[in-house]
């Protein structure tokens, strides 16, 4: 694990959409919602990434497009300081380059410290120990 840069990609199905919030992809973080990088879906069925450092957002986006129930979605973040992006389903989001990495501990799989549950399956999680290539991110996220 590199605390500085990374990348991660995920491959998912959600089984049934959530009418209540957020359910996690996946969340590295340090067990609290202070300090995270994360994919998830929203209740209305848009997926998104985020970065919390210090309970501040570093990254937020929450519009990477839609998706139903039962269907194969990929997602990505790749992150170091100030050089951050996401990726859903081969598209690259516009960079964002004020972002701070915070210091994360954990892997959670389905599930966040706050909670959010996935009900679904995560098929594949690849994470690479550098800032990987726009190009790479969305050639990964197909």
């Amino acid at each position: 694990y590199n605390a500085s840069e990374g990348a991660f990609v995920v491959s998912s199905v959600l089984n049934r959409q959530s009418s209540t919030g957020a359910t996690a992809i996946f969340s590295a973080n340090d067990n609290t919602a202070a300090n995270l990088i994360n994919c998830f879906y929203r209740a209305s069925g848009s997926l998104g990434a985020n970065i919390f450092a210090n309970s501040i957002s570093q990254l937020d986006q929450t519009q990477l497009g839609t998706t139903a129930a039962n269907v194969v979605v990929n997602t990505g973040v790749a992150y170091k300081l100030n050089d951050s992006v996401s990726y859903a389903n081969a598209t690259v989001q516009t960079s964002d380059t004020s972002v701070t990495v915070p210091t994360l501990n954990q892997l959670q799989i389905g599930f966040t410290p706050t909670g959010a549950y996935l009900n679904g399956i995560v098929k594949s999680l690849r994470y690479w120990p550098q800032r990987i290539l726009n190009a790479e991110g969305q050639a990964f996220s197909k």
